[in-house]
């Protein structure tokens, strides 16, 4: 469901916008309703320059650890591609050559969510990642083989990653 363009935004969070709007329900009757959009994010498949997959072991204050992709939401004004370098470097301290795979619509019931799918490689350490506060983030290195079984897994938060398997040649 995409949110109409009579409505208005109610909140801005850093992630979200809260919208409202006046629907007319199956009985005529009125009522509120309310939808979210989320800021755009990126996801990264990196392949090293030595021929390795990265994945990111990563925690967060009041989340269990979880495994999943380098990425992250796009900032104002920010192109996919610019989000892309920059969210490399900062979870990863991390370059290379960047090609965008997709961009794709998340979306569910009642939240806009676009995603950028970017296939990265000869990726190089430049640098010392630079963590947001509320980040614990440890690379994981894998062989391709292994990468992928990770990726398919069902408790792998890049729900979408699969879908890009044959890209990843």
């Amino acid at each position: 469901m995409k949110i109409p363009k009579h409505a208005k935004k109610v909140f801005s969070g850093v992630i979200f916008e809260v919208y409202q709007w006046e629907e007319t329900n199956f009985d005529g009757s009125k009522a509120i309703w309310e939808g979210l959009k989320r800021a755009p994010g990126v996801q990264l498949f990196v392949k090293t320059k030595e021929g390795k997959w990265l994945l990111q072991d990563e925690e967060r204050p009041g989340n269990k650890r979880y495994l999943l992709m380098p990425g992250g939401f796009m900032e104002e004004n920010e192109t996919p591609l610019e989000a892309a370098k920059r969210e490399l470097l900062e979870e990863a301290g991390m370059t290379g050559e960047f090609k965008h795979l997709d961009s794709i619509d998340l979306s569910f019931p009642r939240t806009e969510w676009i995603s950028h799918f970017f296939l990265v490689t000869d990726a190089v350490k430049i640098q010392e990642p630079a963590f947001d506060p509320g980040e614990r983030i440890i690379p994981v290195l894998l062989e391709k083989e292994e990468y992928l079984k990770k990726i398919q897994e069902k408790k792998f938060l890049n729900k979408h990653a699969k879908n890009y398997i044959q890209a990843l040649d």
